[in-house]
């Protein structure tokens, strides 16, 4: 393989380990988003059953 072969796979690599970085950290977001939500639903549905 020749150098500027490599550093061109290098910086594809590179590229893609960002952007799956980018991903994963909207997926977090996005599950702790819907826990949130279940825990404040949970709550509501006590509320409601302690009237």
């Amino acid at each position: 393989m020749r150098i500027d072969e490599f550093n061109g796979s290098q910086q594809i690599f590179m590229k893609n380990l960002k952007e799956t970085k980018k991903s994963n950290g909207k997926v977090e977001k996005n599950l702790a988003s819907q826990v949130e939500s279940l825990v404040v639903i949970e709550g509501q549905t006590t509320i409601e059953d302690l009237q």
